[in-house]
């Protein structure tokens, strides 16, 4: 027979709960994380509130027409029919000009000949894990940038420095490497809008910063 090793009321509790348990977790080292970059708790939790709030507000720098074909099936023989839609490059408030506005106010606290290379080490990780995709944007496996934070941090920054360093390097290097670097991309992605610091891109943007300021 089948023994449940706790009561199935505590279990089923547990399957309900779980995802508000993952969320506080994650909460707690976002939390920690902007603290370690010298936030007080309400400046972190001000921080992160505004970050997600304003992640849905993109302000666009670039437009133009392009003409895509597609098949018409809803005819007894298909049909090639031309499409002319915008193609809008726009820069996330949440995403991109906060995260930055946060590096310029650390940078005091950093080496800047140091924070050089290890922002180039970023970038380049971040662009050999990133790729277009259609009508998506851009995805980014974003572990392997966040690996590549870290140990430019443990290398290259003291370890009084590492929490800003790290936040500093993750945050430019995967704007850099992942949106910036594929901005010659930008109409193989079809029509809509290529957000910097949106999209796909945003959570490794907001989670590898954080969590390299954590791990510090």
């Amino acid at each position: 027979m089948f023994y449940l090793p706790l009561p199935i009321i505590v279990f089923v509790l547990l399957i309900v709960f779980f995802p508000i348990i993952v969320l506080l977790i994650q909460f707690n080292i976002i939390h920690i994380g902007l603290m370690n970059l010298g936030l007080g708790h309400l400046q972190a939790f001000f921080y992160f509130i505004a970050t997600l709030l304003l992640s849905v507000i993109n302000i666009p720098i670039f437009k133009e027409k392009a003409v895509y074909e597609f098949t018409n099936n809803a005819v007894h023989f298909p049909l090639l029919r031309k499409n002319v839609r915008d193609i809008i490059i726009a820069i996330n408030i949440g995403g991109c000009i906060l995260p930055l506005l946060m590096c310029i106010g650390l940078l005091h606290k950093v080496s800047i000949p140091h924070l050089i290379p290890a922002i180039l080490i970023t970038s380049l990780s971040a662009y050999f894990s990133s790729k277009p995709v259609k009508h998506t944007g851009i995805k980014v496996m974003f572990i392997i940038p966040l690996i590549a934070t870290v140990l430019s941090a443990i290398i290259l920054a003291s370890p009084a420095t590492r929490a800003p360093f790290a936040f500093i390097s993750g945050t430019i290097g995967i704007l850099i490497g992942a949106d910036l670097m594929h901005i010659k991309d930008f109409r193989k992605m079809g029509p809509g809008i290529l957000s910097i610091g949106g999209a796909g891109v945003f959570d490794s943007i907001f989670f590898v910063g954080i969590i390299a300021a954590f791990i510090f």
